[in-house]
């Protein structure tokens, strides 16, 4: 085995066309997602100076690509970090790489990850936890999907009574798919960060690489990675935006918000139904909403793919990491500890979103 390491930028149409035919012919159907298209890699690349992609040779052929970025300690996170939904190796099949080596090969103490396809073979040891994406399936088209729906939640007519609401109070529903239009993204914007600061999260959007990689994501266009910022009107209003991507057939749900004015109404699940609808005409087969046991996931959701979480690291720091991870859970069993952390979480949140 032979790795060099490359910028983003040094990936040339022989590597693309390669990395693209690894990731088709994979019985891996979770790398069609577009987080594992090489054109993501290149994007996050223009905003994150420290990622890097291993590309990996067997037999002076190459036979895999590795995503990363690089701490200044010599370890290293999924490329995208916080924003990745997706990472992983994209290897031929044909070949099995012992994930510590190819770590130790590419220089790097370890490798964190959690959203690593758990079908990824050698992982398992590495492993601390698991979680699922949650999917809509629409290979037989909408219909085929709502009758399968339908049998078990009652959603989808419940959306549509919301829709009809809608139009009768504020006008006809305008759906599109994608917009290029940045007046959405910057509402889109006002409503995330809202959003977070309500609920005590850090303000993604106050976080300029993060805010810069979102613009430019929604203006991308290539067959295996476009930006999909998708709207809803109800007359001249907009009600509801979201910030996507797709690839060949997978289109990611990313960043949704919507008028909380109008929450009654669910605007956020009427532009859903509205994606779900058209998702088949624009040549998708797949919604991807990623990890997260949200009850709206759950309802609408007919496949789950599991989702490995853990560290690719020497086994005496593995296990002081879980020993770690133990004491930490056990404490947060300790009603006053865990108030206490929940405060003091919540301060270094505010003071870091006070700083937008």
């Amino acid at each position: 085995m032979r790795i060099d390491i490359i910028r983003p930028a040094e990936l040339d149409a022989a590597l693309r066309a390669r990395w693209h035919a690894i990731r088709h012919t994979s019985a891996q159907r979770y790398l069609r997602s577009p987080f594992f298209a090489p054109e993501l890699a290149e994007l996050i690349g223009q905003v994150r100076p420290m990622a890097r992609i291993a590309v990996i040779e067997v037999d002076r052929e190459v036979a895999g690509f590795f995503a990363f970025e690089r701490s200044p300690l010599g370890n290293a996170g999924p490329l995208g970090g916080r924003m990745s939904d997706g990472h992983g190796p994209v290897l031929d099949a044909r070949v099995s790489i012992d994930p510590g080596k190819l770590v130790r090969s590419c220089g790097l103490l370890g490798w964190r990850f959690d959203h690593l396809p758990a079908d990824q073979p050698g992982f398992g040891r590495f492993e601390s936890a698991r979680s699922r994406a949650w999917l809509i399936r629409l290979d037989h088209g909408f219909e085929a999907y709502r009758r399968e729906i339908d049998q078990r939640t009652s959603w989808m007519r419940r959306n549509q009574a919301k829709m009809r609401r809608l139009e009768r109070e504020f006008g006809p529903l305008r759906f599109e798919a994608r917009t290029l239009d940045a007046m959405p993204f910057e509402q889109l914007a006002r409503w995330k960060s809202d959003q977070y600061v309500r609920t005590g999260q850090v303000d993604n959007f106050a976080i300029a690489w993060i805010r810069d990689y979102l613009d430019r994501l929604r203006q991308v266009e290539s067959p295996a990675l476009t930006g999909m910022m998708s709207t809803l009107h109800a007359g001249d209003r907009l009600i509801a935006v979201h910030l996507g991507m797709r690839s060949e057939q997978v289109w990611h749900h990313y960043l949704p918000s919507y008028d909380r004015e109008l929450s009654s109404h669910s605007p956020g699940l009427c532009l859903l139904h509205r994606m779900a609808e058209t998702a088949p005409e624009l040549g998708l087969n797949t919604i991807d909403f990623s990890s997260g046991d949200m009850d709206y996931k759950l309802a609408v959701s007919n496949e789950q793919v599991e989702l490995a979480q853990g560290s690719v690291e020497p086994a005496p720091m593995r296990a002081l990491r879980r020993s770690a991870q133990a004491t930490v859970e056990r404490m947060r069993r300790v009603p006053w500890v865990l108030q206490a952390a929940r405060w003091s979480r919540r301060r270094v949140i505010d003071q870091v979103n006070a700083m937008r």
